[in-house]
Parts: structure tokens; C-alpha cells; sequence
């Protein structure tokens, strides 16, 4: 019985060292891809670029499914900007989800065959849907982008197989995510920089070109251009305020002859008390109304209406303490304009009034 002891004395060192040799060679695999993917992350100029870096790790990593969701600006919805499916199934790149379903720490959803997974998680589209019909197991991690603790975005790992997906294999992820964030946050900090620096020269140049227009038409033709480069819209409008019989005069790029001008004739439009615009210059508040609503009331709603317009906006012409008239902007999708958008309109509208009086003045010469 000796020998036999004494071989599997051997043996038991041999799988030992076996053992640590693959554990080895495992641990090195893996630093060496986050290595990798780290030198990318730091790297990417875009956040396509950093996102394409987290799903060529998850490539190496054998899953079969990846998906890489970023936080919009604008609304805060989760938007998919890139994705990767080792089936070749096309990926839709936009699709949007609620950050609310984002958890803060890294969860598992080990069977989708359950039912496990979060609920109107519309990002895994039909791909999920298939994998629970076919039974087969499906596995779910959500791996969050965090960036001092608040959601910038999520990374979707994907598995055919329950056992898989576990704190172990995706603590790789866990990091390159973190580093991810890093990236995001940078490129969002570069890219406000960078726009913020565009729009003040933009308005420097609309200041220089209005500081030599003497009548109004020759302003709306100038604040044109600036305005549709930063803001979208289908249609512009200034009104001007007669005082003395509280009614507006309509005025469109271009003269008469324009599209804009058939949905509002040129002259005037009503009184301060009948009309949107109205309504916002008592106020002296830059508003935005949403036109699918049924209890809006006002004389331009009919023609814009016919016109496709879903929301427009509002922004009083403020000069001192006089509100001149308005700059009105209507485009034909909802939600068009945001709050972020407003404290540039009314820096414009400011420019404006101000080029309106110097008119005025220039007028009364």
C-alpha cells in the first residue's frame, strides 16, 4: 500500500501546483486586460470610445452579451451608446431606459428564466425575451458607472449561464467601470467647456453684428442665424409691444414672404390679454408651453397647431425695466427646449432689446 500512498502524495502536489499555476495564469490574463482596457479607457477621446474599451472586456471575458447605457444631460434618461453581441445580433444604439433603475452597487440577476429581471428594462429588447422562452438560463449583471457616488451610467454584462455572472468574475468590470467614470465625467467637463466657449463667441459675434443694424428687420435677420446654431426650431417670431394700444406687431426673418409668416400674419395679433406671447411678456418670464395641451388658451394656437408645432417658447426682450416684446420659437417636437436652455435665450433676448433701443434712438435722430 506504501507506493500507493507515497503516489498519491504526488499526485495531490502535482494538482496543487496545477491548481496554482492555472490561478496563476488566470490572475496574470486579468491584470493584463485590465492593463489593457485601463491604457484604452485613459486614451478615448469620446464616450463611444470609452464605452467600445468596457465591451472589448467583456469580449475577453466569454460573455456572450454587452451593453454600455450613459446618462443624458439633457433629461437624465439612460441611453444605450454602444453594444456588443458575440451572435452578431444588431444592437439598437439609443435606446433609453429610466435611471431610476440603476442600483448604486453591482447586482446579479442569476436566472431571467425566473423572472428575476428588473422590470421595463426595455435596453435587453428581444434578445432577453428569447433567452426566457428558450430557457436557457439567461444571467443579468448591471455593473454601475459611478462617479462620487452618482449614476453617470450602467454597464449590462450578459450570460448564458447562471454560474457565470458572480462577484468574482465581474470585479474586473467593477474597476474598469470606476476608471469609466472617471472618463465620462472628464469628457462631459470638456465638452460644457468647449460648448460654453463656442456659444460666448458666437454671442460676441451676434453683439457686433447687431451694434451696427439701425432697423428692426435688419436685428431679426441677424439674431437668426446665432439662435438656430444653438437652439433647434422650425419657426421664429419677434413680437413688439405697442404700449399705448397693449397689442403686438409680428415680425419674421426675412420680411413677409416666409413660412413663418403665414402662421403669423405680420401686424397686429390680439391684444397682451388673448396670446401666449402675451401672457409671457406680463410676466417678463421666459416661458415654454407645451401645445398638445388642451387647456392652452390663445389666438396663435390654431395656426401653429395646423402647422405640426408641438412646443414653443417664450423669451421676454428686457431692457431695464421695459419689456420691448418677445422672441417666440416653435419647433415640432415635444420637449424641445429645456431649462438648460434657458439662461442662453434670455442672454440673446437681452442683446436683442438692447439693439432694439439703440433703433429706437437712432430713429428719433
Amino acid at each position: 500500500v506504501q507506493p500507493y500512498v507515497t503516489l498519491a502524495g504526488q499526485a495531490a502536489l502535482s494538482i496543487e501546483r496545477s491548481s496554482l499555476f492555472k490561478q496563476t495564469q488566470e490572475a496574470l490574463e486579468e491584470t493584463s486586460m485590465l492593463y489593457r482596457a485601463s491604457r484604452a479607457i485613459g486614451a478615448a477621446t469620446s464616450i463611444p470610445e470609452v464605452a467600445n474599451v468596457l465591451l472589448s472586456s467583456v469580449d475577453e471575458g466569454g460573455f456572450v452579451r454587452g451593453l454600455v447605457l450613459i446618462r443624458r444631460q439633457v433629461d437624465d434618461e439612460l441611453e444605450v451608446v454602444a453594444g456588443w453581441d458575440r451572435s452578431s445580433h444588431p444592437i439598437e444604439v439609443g435606446a433609453q431606459m429610466d435611471i431610476n433603475q440603476v442600483s448604486p452597487n453591482l447586482t446579479i440577476y442569476s436566472d431571467l428564466t425566473q423572472q428575476d429581471a428588473p422590470s421595463n428594462h426595455r435596453a435587453l429588447d428581444e434578445v432577453w425575451e428569447r433567452w426566457v422562452s428558450e430557457r436557457k438560463g439567461a444571467a443579468l449583471a448591471s455593473v454601475p458607472i459611478l462617479f462620487r457616488g452618482s449614476p453617470l451610467g450602467i454597464l449590462l454584462v450578459e450570460s448564458c449561464h447562471t454560474d457565470q455572472l458572480n462577484e468574482k468574475t465581474l470585479q474586473p468590470f467593477v474597476t474598469l467601470a470606476a476608471q469609466a467614470a472617471v472618463a465620462i465625467e472628464n469628457r462631459h467637463l470638456f465638452d460644457e467647456t468647449r460648448r460654453a466657449a463656442e456659444q460666448e463667441a458666437l454671442l460676441n459675434e451676434m453683439l457686433r453684428n447687431l451694434a451696427t443694424a439701425l432697423n428692426v428687420s435688419a436685428i431679426i435677420d441677424i439674431v437668426q442665424d446665432p439662435l438656430a446654431r444653438l437652439v433647434p426650431f422650425d419657426h421664429m417670431s419677434m413680437a413688439l409691444v405697442d404700449k399705448e394700444t397693449e397689442t403686438l406687431e409680428v415680425l419674421h426673418p426675412g420680411g413677409e414672404q416666409t413660412e413663418d409668416a403665414r402662421l403669423a400674419p405680420k401686424g397686429q395679433i390680439g391684444s397682451l390679454h388673448d396670446t401666449l406671447t402675451g401672457q409671457a411678456i406680463r410676466t417678463g418670464k421666459t416661458t415654454v408651453f407645451d401645445l398638445s395641451d388642451p387647456n392652452l388658451v390663445g389666438l396663435e394656437l390654431e395656426p401653429l397647431r395646423q402647422a405640426g408645432t408641438q412646443t414653443c417658447i417664450i423669451i421676454p426682450m428686457v431692457y431695464g425695466r421695459n419689456v420691448l416684446g418677445s422672441l417666440n420659437l416653435a419647433h415640432s417636437s415635444p420637449h424641445a427646449y429645456t431649462t438648460a436652455d434657458v439662461p442662453l435665450l434670455e442672454r440673446m433676448a437681452q442683446l436683442t432689446a438692447v439693439a432694439l433701443e439703440n433703433a429706437r434712438l437712432f430713429g428719433q435722430l
